[in-house]
């Protein structure tokens, strides 16, 4: 979300890709995936919205500072699952994004400011160096901090992970077992805009069935 808000035309800079630590054009950007995510530290699920993210922010680096930046991406892997993803995974490749199939364990910096971290990448085996002037963490989603007091005061349960948990994931995913509270969006589990929007519309029309029911008791 940082990075989003540097390169709007709205931000700190003015939508131009500054390093916060000199206040330059990086030449090198890396991108990490997975940060508290798909970890049993921290999250064991997926964010669901990072991979497709990561893309974009590539991409969009690529278009504004060009080809002499470098570009990696350090990922567990890529999870292209929507319509029309794969195409978009394959542009960021076709504009020569490096992706490293491997999550370095810590980065450091030297004296000159610069960061730098070792990363093990599993599709060459080889060990590799990376030396970055900006680095992008793809944070993983958590619940609201609100959503355990909702629950507790609308009596819905929560899942092991915190997310509220709906009566049924087939027969009944956009309502809670306590009748009346319908589901929408990331408060049930991470997800995407279109998945969100999908789900927001088909639990209107749950309230609106419930609704025209009649009188409610």
């Amino acid at each position: 979300m940082e990075f989003e808000r540097l390169v709007n035309a709205s931000g700190p800079t003015g939508g131009k890709i500054l390093s916060p630590q000199s206040a330059i054009s990086p030449k090198s950007i890396a991108f990490i995936q997975c940060v508290g995510s798909r970890d049993k530290r921290y999250n064991e699920y997926c964010c669901r919205v990072g991979c497709m993210a990561t893309l974009k922010q590539a991409i969009l680096v690529r278009e504004k500072l060009g080809k002499e930046v470098n570009i990696f991406i350090c990922m567990i892997d890529m999870r292209a699952f929507g319509k029309g993803y794969e195409e978009f995974y394959r542009r960021a490749r076709d504009l020569d994004v490096n992706f490293i199939s491997g999550i370095p364990s810590e980065v450091r910096q030297d004296s000159s400011r610069s960061l730098y971290f070792e990363v093990y990448d599993k599709g060459i085996n080889k060990l590799l160096e990376i030396k970055t002037d900006l680095l992008v963490l793809a944070n993983g989603i958590e619940p609201n901090i609100d959503l355990e007091k909702a629950g507790e005061l609308f009596h819905f349960s929560r899942s092991a992970d915190g997310f509220a948990l709906e009566a049924h994931p087939k027969l009944r995913p956009l309502e809670c077992a306590t009748a009346g509270i319908f589901l929408a969006g990331a408060c049930q589990g991470p997800k995407d805009i279109p998945d969100t929007v999908a789900q927001a519309s088909g639990a209107a029309a749950k309230v609106i069935d419930l609704l025209a029911s009649g009188e409610l008791n």
